[in-house]
């Protein structure tokens, strides 16, 4: 399985309902603690901000 954070620069969170905001943040927090012992300092900082709740 491929765990990939979605671009958050490209949704529009005013489209989208409560539940699928959690959905999202759930999902990025998922991402973010399965993928982070895999990352530097410097790249895990890029994921812990792309990961961060929308």
């Amino acid at each position: 399985m491929t765990l990939v954070p979605y671009d958050k620069n490209l949704i529009n969170k005013n489209l989208l309902s409560k539940v699928e905001i959690e959905y999202l943040n759930s999902y990025h927090k998922e991402v973010f603690e399965k993928l982070n012992s895999f990352f530097k300092l410097k790249e895990l900082s890029f994921l812990k901000k792309i990961c961060s709740p929308l």
